[in-house]
């Protein structure tokens, strides 16, 4: 019976971890002459190093944390901040992204410099995923 048990959560840990990973929030930094990377998180809070190398202090998050980014990510009113002026940026520093698959495909995306609701958010994902060194 033990083994049994044993052989049946080993096959369910090994489909989990084994199926396709399809993120419905990136970030990460592009361009410029920093390494670019980008990090996905799926829906079911997995999350995964896309592109680069980037140290990642977790694996999964929980699917509450998940909904409430994504709430915050897809809602209007948090990218309107008013006297949020997009700062001029110099080419060698590159610029950071936030992408959220919204509801179907629809695709959110914002970039730039890392200020205003941008910087907030990016700064939001690097405290829960990014390792420091």
């Amino acid at each position: 019976m033990f083994l049994i048990l044993l052989l049946a959560l080993t096959a369910q840990t090994y489909a989990t971890s084994h199926r396709s990973f399809e993120p419905v929030i990136e970030f990460g930094h592009e361009g410029g002459n920093l390494r670019p990377y980008r990090i996905g998180i799926s829906k079911d809070g997995r999350v995964k190093a896309l592109n680069g190398n980037p140290l990642l202090k977790v694996e999964k998050l929980s699917r509450v944390q998940v909904r409430s980014l994504l709430h915050k990510a897809t809602e209007g009113r948090f990218w309107k901040r008013p006297g949020d002026a997009e700062r001029p940026r110099l080419p060698d520093l590159g610029f950071v992204f936030v992408r959220v698959h919204a509801s179907g495909r629809r695709v959110v995306e914002h970039r730039g410099a890392q200020s205003g609701p941008l910087g907030e958010f990016y700064s939001i994902f690097s405290e829960l995923v990014l390792a420091r060194l």
